[in-house]
């Protein structure tokens, strides 16, 4: 019989991390179909901020409804991106982008506790450190 699963589980890399403002990288965006039969995209941000959680990965899906794209839209203009009118962009494009994520953990009956966007923010110009 096995005894804890402390040696499988990856050093604990699936415990969300703490609820607060991170910088946050987007390392990848695929563009999939929502089981509803919608459009999304699936994003995968990493923590770039130094310290324990830096490299630690969030995952998010924008689905491209017109009652969800206000999600899309607070990402864009986090971005800097001109969001008037139609927006049409290539997803790869967003690849590298930066951004401050208010996170928040949220806990689903049925699933992990698992961290989730709540927010997204400008990075402060002035913060910025190369």
């Amino acid at each position: 019989t096995l005894q804890g699963t402390s040696s499988f589980d990856g050093s604990g890399d699936f415990e969300p991390i703490p609820a607060g403002d991170y910088t946050l990288e987007i390392e990848e965006v695929k563009e999939q179909v929502s089981k509803a039969g919608n459009q999304m995209l699936n994003i995968t941000f990493s923590v770039i901020d130094e310290g324990e959680y830096k490299g630690r990965k969030i995952f998010e899906h924008y689905v491209l409804t017109e009652k969800a794209l206000w999600r899309l839209k607070e990402l864009f203009i986090a971005l800097g991106k001109d969001v008037d009118g139609v927006v049409a962009f290539d997803p790869q494009e967003l690849v590298g982008e930066i951004f401050i994520g208010n996170v928040i953990i949220e806990e689903s009956e049925g699933y992990e506790p698992q961290n989730r966007i709540k927010k997204h923010k400008k990075i402060d110009s002035n913060k910025i450190v190369l």
